[in-house]
């Protein structure tokens, strides 16, 4: 059973108890164990997540024997953003670190609620483009802090 203090996470400090409600009564939880797959990449991209405890790593193959994690996911924070959007597939891997319960919401039922309810809609989306923001400036800076590492570019900057 999903309480409404499972949902009072930092992108969703704004929404009012009765909007809550309405997240709660379309979500479920799931337990997990230490490196079991939530998703793998090119499956169908249908559920949204939020972590209670434990944490989700996120993982993109390299090649078959190598994986690069770019991202941690901590308790009170979301992942599986492809959820929002229609039809599309998981461009990474999630993985459990540690024992782990998440809230799911699946997407079309998510993304129903926000077209029946504008309100909920407009704080919803508001809290989830700050938050894939955050992220992607965070993985800019990564990105660039890498590229000044490279010997070709040292140089060159």
């Amino acid at each position: 059973m999903i309480t409404l203090d499972d949902l009072r996470i930092p992108q969703f400090e704004n929404l009012p108890d009765d909007k809550l409600k309405k997240l709660r009564d379309v979500a479920d939880a799931i337990d997990l164990e230490d490196g079991d797959i939530v998703y793998n990449a090119g499956e169908e991209g249908d559920i949204f997540y939020i972590v209670l405890s434990g944490e989700a790593v996120l993982e993109h193959a390299l090649s078959k024997d190598a994986q690069v994690i770019f991202s941690s996911v901590q308790p009170g924070y979301c992942f599986g953003w492809t959820a929002l959007a229609h039809q599309q597939t998981r461009r990474a891997t999630a993985r459990c670190r540690g024992a782990s319960r998440f809230v799911r919401i699946n997407g079309n039922e998510l993304r129903r609620i926000m077209d029946e309810d504008h309100t909920l809609g407009y704080l919803l989306y508001h809290a989830f483009m700050e938050s894939v923001l955050s992220q992607l400036f965070t993985r800019t800076e990564q990105f660039m802090s890498m590229l000044s590492h490279h010997p070709d570019l040292k140089n060159a900057l």
